[in-house]
């Protein structure tokens, strides 16, 4: 009778201790552009406000009784109270503000895989599984140089091993044999990550784009141009397609829209 006892109280410490740290988890995590949010709002224990939202790219999201509010960087615990004070000053008497993610930003992986680009993100997401999501490594990848550049790491790139864990928003880069490339690519205006990327057999425009953070808010997907050098001298292919393939030292240009 003793021994079962036993066995019950560690089981039940185990899972006490699973949920506390997943809660734990939960109210420290730090909310980012693209996380889409369940909001829910309730006043002396009654229903008032239930919404879904994604966090756009300005970091402020739209909050019944009042309007915008910026929660990029705030962890879950931080824009809960934020929203409760803000309601309970002149709008609601005894606020409580419940905020759940439903989806995680996407992560992003380039370099020496296969299919670079942004995948979605998953509890327990380790970088060797994140380079399977992304075809595996590439035949010109340099496995023994692989980092993470995280949003919450100032201190910009980190070498990582295969089990390290990955977070939303996280770019991890796999190196390349330097000697592959002849040359890069450029990508400038209206994306993410404007600058360079090592050119590589079968890059389209979508995924140059992809790898340099995606369109930016007010890009405009009729307004890519490629300019390009020739043996009859440098030539500009406007109003690019997604799906045009690029040449080594392409300089891809993409336009905003102003409406």
């Amino acid at each position: 009778m003793r021994l079962r006892q036993a066995f019950v109280l560690i089981i039940c410490t185990v899972l006490w201790t699973s949920t506390s740290n997943a809660q734990s988890d939960t109210v420290d995590y730090q909310i980012g552009v693209s996380d889409a949010l369940s909001i829910d709002i309730t006043n002396l224990g009654q229903r008032e406000y239930s919404f879904g939202i994604r966090v756009p790219k300005s970091g402020r999201i739209s909050v019944p009784l009042l309007g915008e509010i910026e929660v990029h960087g705030y962890t879950i615990q931080r824009a809960e109270t934020l929203l409760e004070s803000r309601l309970r000053d002149g709008y609601l008497k005894q606020p409580e503000v419940t905020i759940t993610v439903t989806e995680y930003r996407p992560f992003y992986v380039d370099g020496g895989v296969n299919s670079p680009g942004a995948y979605p993100f998953q509890q327990g997401l380790t970088v060797g599984k994140a380079i399977v999501r992304a075809g595996g490594f590439s035949d010109v990848a340099d496995e023994s140089h692989i980092t993470i550049s995280s949003e919450s790491n100032s201190d910009g790139e980190k070498q990582v091993a295969l089990g390290a864990l990955v977070s939303p928003g996280d770019v991890i880069s796999i190196g390349e044999s330097v000697d592959q490339f002849a040359e890069n690519i450029y990508l400038y205006g209206a994306v993410g990550r404007p600058g360079s990327i090592g050119f590589r057999a079968g890059l389209t425009v979508e995924k140059a784009i992809i790898l340099a953070g995606g369109f930016s808010e007010r890009a405009s997907k009729k307004k890519i141009t490629i300019r390009r050098e020739t043996e009859d001298g440098v030539k500009e292919l406007k109003r690019a397609k997604l799906s045009a393939e690029l040449q080594p030292g392409d300089i891809i240009t993409i336009g905003e829209s102003f409406f």
